[in-house]
């Protein structure tokens, strides 16, 4: 076949939804040299995609659609976007199956040859969804199917554990001598700029308080938190460094638990509320939970009392293969000639 256009649909609140294009874009590039690869977010935090070959395009995010006042506009902007953009070979959607703000109607998701979504819970109800069955493929990233028209992929990393560094790599990128013996104690968080600057004042006042020795760091890739602040990383993927880490503190978005998960890392979370995402009930009944509002003297009692438990056990290494399975599958519903569904 010659040169595909793949366009890769992720809007979103943050920057989950553009990690996990470029987890899989990446196994996606090789199967397809000469593809033209368009990945259309809503995150202004994705700059080093260009340095995989991938064009994006940014369209304005939820919150500035609403404080700008425009936002009836949002649906008729992101139509007129990919009616510009089309037709393409192929249409990968990671956002409701009709699109953030309903836009993905028929004429939309039919300038596509081929089209797949990424199916999270929490999200889309297939059986209210007018969009839902003009998708020829439906990927949870999940090890099990949530449902029988769904294929399940485990989780979607943009870099597995055998990708990242060692945990004297990781320990030296994040700035730790190599003769400290100070556990490693991170902060993690991409959404809103607000949340991330709440939940870094939190634990930078919780680590003061915490009574032995550590290296703290607050990584973000968001321009959002004081610059005099000695403790902040900038980085991307952030989940390079986890081997270093002997503590996580972050959200419960979908890429950070499963990353955490499948790293074998102690972690605490702080939930955000989402109409779009129940972080509280993705987490398991043993994994620590905290609010915004906690006391920073108690978080730094749970921070302590993590660090004194034993590190967990790391999740099956092929629970952590999404990406890769995701890749595949894009390639073999590029390479069908079948007309599929309702195409």
């Amino acid at each position: 076949m010659s040169a595909p256009i793949i366009l890769w649909y992720a809007p979103g609140g943050g920057l989950g939804h553009a990690t996990r294009a470029l987890a899989v874009l990446r196994h996606l590039r090789p199967r397809f040299p000469d593809a033209a690869l368009l990945l259309v977010v809503t995150t202004p935090y994705i700059s080093s995609a260009v340095m995989q070959g991938v064009s994006v395009l940014r369209l304005p995010s939820g919150f500035e659609w609403h404080g700008g006042g425009f936002a009836d506009k949002a649906a008729d902007a992101a139509r007129a976007l990919l009616h510009a953009l089309g037709p393409f070979d192929l249409l990968v959607v990671d956002t409701f199956a009709d699109g953030m703000w309903g836009e993905l109607t028929a004429d939309v998701l039919q300038l596509a040859r081929r089209r797949a979504l990424i199916f999270r819970l929490g999200g889309t109800d297939p059986d209210r969804s007018p969009a839902w069955p003009l998708y020829q493929r439906r990927f949870a990233p999940y090890p099990h199917a949530p449902r029988a028209d769904t294929e399940a992929l485990g989780a979607i990393l943009i870099r597995r554990p055998d990708e990242a560094f060692s945990p004297r790599q990781a320990r030296s990128h994040l700035g730790v001598s190599e003769d400290s013996e100070a556990p490693v104690i991170v902060a993690l968080h991409a959404g809103d700029p607000g949340e991330v600057a709440s939940l870094f004042w939190l634990v930078r006042l919780a680590a003061e308080q915490l009574g032995r020795p550590h290296h703290l760091r607050l990584i973000t890739p968001l321009p959002v938190t004081d610059g005099h602040w000695p403790e902040r990383a900038h980085l991307f993927p952030a989940a390079e460094i986890l081997p270093g880490a002997d503590l996580v503190i972050a959200a419960a978005g979908y890429n950070t638990h499963a990353e955490l998960g499948c790293f074998g890392r102690r972690a605490l979370f702080c939930p955000f509320g989402r109409s779009h995402d129940d972080q509280w009930g993705r987490l398991l009944p043993d994994q620590i939970r905290f609010e915004l509002t906690i006391d920073p003297q108690q978080l730094a009692t749970l921070m302590a009392q993590s660090l004194d438990r034993p590190t967990p056990a790391p999740l099956p290494a092929d629970q952590g293969n999404g990406a890769l399975r995701c890749a595949q599958r894009l390639e073999s519903l590029l390479d069908d000639q079948a007309t599929g569904v309702n195409a």
